[in-house]
């Protein structure tokens, strides 16, 4: 794809937050994609790090001008008022003297407006940011969904705080790449989208072992650590902790490392800790010659040099010292969820006085001999793969998202109902295999009232003899279509073309339907000609839900309805709007012509709600009706490709409307809790009128 004269917001906040964006941004910048690097009022000057990156930079208020002022002050005038009273109410924000507060507050109101005024001028076609967990993530991510701009957010590291923060990690995101599958399963259990998370990599990790372990790099950092010739390296990677004034470093670790003048001991502090706490801590330090304080010093080039290398507290750099291959000590803190050791990868001590016998043992080469395998795994899980390719991964996430943007869609021949043929419907069935369509075709003779006059049309992507026996004896109003190409939206449109029917209805393979499906859908049709689209009710071999209409969730992320609670349950039985189904789609012809046919730039099921939210845009009401019922035998699971072209092409168009169909059906998120416990259990209950016992 061509991304010259296309461009970029690109938020960078702190240091070490540039080693993840700006692999993508150069490769950006390659191809001719221009950047802008913006950056805002904050605690802390944010522009220092774009400045010692050398980057141009834009600051919010570069945009400001009177009309944005006085917006501004009006915003911020009504929302302290507001923010007065809650102040009162808050046994929380009453410890905090109001001057901070309302520091903050201004602070907040003047980047909204001000970022707001940048989308106006600058009319990016991306934004990238770290992640959506700070104000600034939230404000980028709000005006990408009002301006209906892509945003790329990616993981800062490993995820260890409590899971619930989590679930806004995708409210906004059109995608959010994260560096393994086990990142996107603590998102997932946290109530984060599914169908946004992508699995790529790390952008830097891989390409920044391979240069700082060059023999020529390694010389180098010893030489500025003053590490001697033939010395070891023990990096103790000191965790963001408070550190209160009664810490010291115990005295068996101090006697240890003086006794042992052919160690170094570095003491590796993270950025964010008080730089009056290290000096404190220090001081006891301060007699051991082989003994390095650092703060500022680059983590890569120390994983590099170091021999063993010890977490305490949580940490990622635990993870990227095991992408450096060096063994790993971890010291056992009360309260941490998070832990190297339980997952197998890092010998566990109690205290910091604890880890000379535990660094002596491994040194002396006595580690478990499952450990690589352990490591290896852990390593696969957590950074997918350890290649040089994330970033063209992130590449082809960004083209996905931006080309589907600006697809056209070829001009298709619909034909036009022929009346002397007289079909009421014709049924539109693809095939790219033969998982099944003999089921789906069974049900359609044996469940169609003999009075409603169908057709039967596949499309497929199979040779004659792969087709199976049924589809090639089946006799009468049938005909199958052939397209060496596959994917679902073109097999459709491929046997719409010629379909003679009053109505249009593309029903999935493993979709069985059940006695009065086809009456049902009619008579939905002919009771309001506004209806463009009607979907029914499927169930799972099991009798639960499979599908009761599609809505949207607070990720802005498509879910299917009450799906695997109980068939009985009476919120899945309720005939409403909404804006999509899928697995079956009984269309009106009008309709089909007017949204243009399935978008074939999708391959699976998600073209079936693209196609529904263009004929819902075209001025076409969604119908979802229990009363056509089916059978589901099979699941799909959605491409990467057809997920990404999903939300590039309809950023700032979707919105939650899940909430309403939980009011309309008398439940709240603590009762449907209460009912999927129920359904697991095998506990159904009276799901037939949840409420009275909720």
């Amino acid at each position: 794809m061509e991304l010259k004269g296309k461009k970029a917001f690109c938020f960078l906040a702190l240091k070490h937050h540039s080693r993840f964006l700006l692999p993508i941004t150069r490769a950006l910048e390659t191809r001719g994609m221009e950047i802008i690097y913006l950056t805002a009022p904050a605690e802390m000057p944010f522009e220092l790090t774009l400045q010692e990156e050398g980057l141009p930079y834009r600051h919010t208020q570069d945009y400001s001008n009177q009309e944005v002022g006085d917006k501004i002050n009006l915003a911020y005038r009504n929302i302290r008022s507001v923010w007065k009273e809650k102040v009162l109410q808050s046994s929380v924000l009453n410890h905090f003297t109001l001057p901070i507060q309302d520091k903050i507050l201004r602070m907040h109101v003047d980047n909204f407006y001000l970022f707001r005024r940048m989308f106006e001028v600058e009319k990016p076609d991306l934004v990238l940011a770290l992640h959506e967990l700070n104000s600034w993530g939230k404000m980028l991510g709000y005006l990408s969904h009002e301006f209906s701009v892509p945003m790329i957010t990616l993981q800062e590291g490993l995820y260890y705080a409590p899971a619930a923060v989590y679930r806004f990690h995708t409210e906004y995101s059109s995608a959010c790449l994260v560096w393994g599958e086990a990142t996107r399963e603590v998102l997932v259990r946290s109530g984060g989208s599914s169908d946004k998370i992508f699995v790529v990599g790390n952008t830097h990790l891989q390409s920044v072992v391979k240069k700082e372990s060059d023999s020529g790099a390694l010389t180098k950092t010893k030489e500025e650590l003053a590490i001697g010739s033939g010395q070891k390296v023990v990096t103790l990677l000191m965790g963001g902790l408070g550190y209160d004034k009664g810490f010291t470093f115990p005295a068996q670790l101090l006697d240890w490392v003086r006794a042992h003048p052919e160690l170094v001991l570095v003491c590796k502090w993270h950025p964010v800790t008080n730089k009056l706490a290290i000096e404190r801590i220090g001081q006891d330090m301060s007699t051991v010659a082989n003994v390095r304080m650092l703060q500022s010093f680059d983590t890569y080039r120390l994983l590099a040099a170091s021999d063993v290398c010890i977490v305490f507290g949580n940490s990622t750099t635990g993870l990227e010292a095991l992408a450096f291959a060096k063994p790993l000590i971890e010291v056992q803190l009360p309260g941490l969820e998070y832990s190297f050791a339980r997952h197998g990868v890092a010998d566990a001590v109690s205290s910091l006085a604890e880890i000379p016998e535990a660094v002596d043992e491994i040194l002396m080469g006595l580690v478990s001999e499952d450990r690589q395998r352990r490591v290896n795994e852990y390593l696969r899980d957590n950074l997918y793969l350890l290649d040089e390719q994330v970033v063209d991964r992130c590449m082809s996430v960004v083209e996905r998202l931006l080309s589907v943007r600006e697809a056209k869609e070829p001009e298709r021949i619909i034909a036009v109902a022929d009346e002397s043929e007289g079909f009421l419907c014709s049924i539109i069935i693809p095939q790219s295999s033969t998982n099944g369509v003999a089921e789906t075709l069974l049900g359609v003779v044996e469940n169609t009232a003999a009075d409603l006059s169908y057709e039967c049309l596949i499309g497929s992507s199979l040779a004659p003899e792969d087709r199976g026996e049924l589809v090639n004896e089946l006799v009468g109003d049938l005909q199958v279509l052939h397209s060496d190409k596959s994917g679902l939206s073109h097999l459709y449109n491929l046997a719409a073309a010629p379909a003679k029917g009053r109505y249009l209805c593309f029903l999935t393979p493993g979709w069985v339907p059940q006695k009065g499906w086809l009456e049902a859908f009619v008579q939905e049709m002919e009771r309001d000609p506004r209806v463009g689209i009607v979907g029914g009710l499927a169930l799972q071999g099991d009798g639960l839900v499979a599908h009761a209409g599609i809505a949207f969730d607070a990720n802005l992320s498509p879910v299917s309805l009450y799906r695997l609670l109980p068939a009985t349950f009476l919120g899945a039985h309720r005939r409403r709007e909404m804006r999509g189904v899928m697995g079956c789609l009984f269309v009106r012809r009008q309709a089909f012509l007017a949204a243009g046919g399935f978008d074939e730039t999708f391959q699976g099921h998600w073209s079936e709600l693209d196609f529904c939210l263009q004929a819902g845009a075209k001025g076409w009401k969604i119908l979802y009706t229990p009363e056509s019922l089916f059978v589901s035998l099979s699941t799909a699971k959605a491409s990467d490709d057809d997920r990404l072209s999903f939300f590039g092409k309809w950023v700032g168009h979707l919105w939650p409307d899940q909430d309403s169909y939980w009011s309309e059906d008398r439940l709240d998120p603590e009762k449907l809790s209460d009912l999927y416990r129920r359904a697991v259990s095998g506990l159904t209950g009276n799901v037939e009128n949840p409420t009275s016992e909720l």
